[in-house]
């Protein structure tokens, strides 16, 4: 049966050249290339598709063509093509009608899960079972990812693939006192996996202290904002945090940069419990340096919490970090309510665990 020709719109009806020679249209609609990601036309694994498109912005994806040569032509306007090759990026520029270019078939995506280098110090841990298996996992999230977002393995985002580990209860970071189980894991798993905790135990339930709070904090500014000034010898704010101390760097240059203010007595206490009060108005000083419009003090803010008074010099960071969605009934449950509303505790202390999830939670708002 010989099939009857009628015009068509290369860009509404895409054609299938099959393997043997027979041409079928095939009519699409916009979520055409997320259905074929999906899987929803097997019978295009084979034969060669030819399609056309008009755009005027560069994409937000990259293609791979892992199972042959694919042939672009220029129908009008110009354009530029960046090809991913051994040797890098290479921009190939299409002005004239007709002008097309071969864009090579290559291998993309190879996962090597336990065949990796490392010093001989390292092999101790990476020859151990657990962490293959981790390892073989870890590719194996990166395939997933890889798969549904069409983003190649190469421009994967690692805490993309961190945070979906996590999901699974993967450890990234050991502690002989952290756990799946452990209330805030993921939190505390990725940043100390980012070095937020180097200690061998982190303790998630013993009070932060005022010194590893500005240490922390220190440690998000300098993240964020790599290429800010570090001063080491820029004076003392502080009678009891002298030149050499563990906390010297972070305090000083936290305490130059506005975060922290000097006491009436001139010291700091550093290992003293931080209160909710100080930490979060130190977090959202640190945060609105790194993002300014996203994270500045929220001036003649109503007050959020029934023990927070409308005239509390400390009111507009709270008000800022309830906000951004991040409340003392995500540190203390259903503690923190009352038939009333909701206490802050602002003089009470947070916990090592409660702190990692309020820096979680900040370090992707960042993102």
């Amino acid at each position: 049966m010989v099939r009857q020709s009628r015009p068509e719109d290369i860009q509404q009806t895409f054609l299938h050249v099959q393997d043997g020679g027979t041409t079928l249209p095939l009519p699409v609609s916009a979520t055409f290339w997320q259905e074929l990601g999906s899987g929803a036309w097997p019978q295009l694994e084979q034969g060669r598709l030819m399609s056309a498109y008009t755009f005027s912005e560069p994409w937000a994806v990259w293609e791979r063509h892992l199972a042959g040569e694919e042939m672009v032509m220029l129908l009008s306007g110009a354009t530029t093509l960046v090809l991913q090759e051994s040797q890098g990026e290479r921009e190939v520029r299409l002005e004239t009608v007709g002008a097309f270019v071969l864009v090579p078939k290559g291998v993309e995506g190879l996962l090597v899960t336990t065949c990796v280098s490392a010093t001989h110090v390292a092999i101790g841990s990476l020859r151990m079972e657990p962490v293959r298996m981790n390892m073989g996992q870890a590719a194996g999230v990166a395939a997933v990812l890889s798969l549904q977002t069409g983003v190649p393995l190469r421009r994967l985002k690692v805490e993309a693939i961190q945070r979906e580990l996590l999901k699974h209860g993967v450890y990234l970071y050991w502690f002989p006192d952290v756990m799946a189980r452990t209330e805030h894991f993921e939190a505390i798993q990725f940043l100390s996996a980012r070095g937020y905790f180097p200690d061998e135990r982190f303790q998630p339930d013993a009070p932060l202290t005022r010194g590893e709070a500005v240490r922390l904090l220190w440690k998000l500014l300098k993240e964020f904002r790599p290429n800010i000034p570090e001063e080491r010898f820029q004076g003392l704010a502080f009678v009891d945090v002298l030149f050499g101390h563990k906390y010297a760097v972070p305090m000083q240059n936290l305490f130059l940069l506005g975060v922290i203010e000097r006491t009436e007595n001139r010291r700091f206490d550093p290992e003293a419990p931080v209160l909710r009060r100080d930490l979060v108005r130190w977090l959202v000083r640190t945060l609105a340096l790194i993002d300014p419009e996203g994270w500045a003090p929220l001036a003649n803010a109503s007050s959020p919490y029934l023990d927070v008074a409308p005239d509390a010099p400390d009111l507009p960071f709270i008000a800022r970090l309830h906000n951004r969605r991040i409340t003392p009934l995500l540190w203390d449950g259903l503690d923190s309510a009352t038939p009333e509303g909701i206490r802050f505790r602002p003089d009470d202390p947070i916990s090592r665990a409660d702190t990692a999830l309020t820096l979680y939670l900040a370090w992707w708002g960042l993102r």
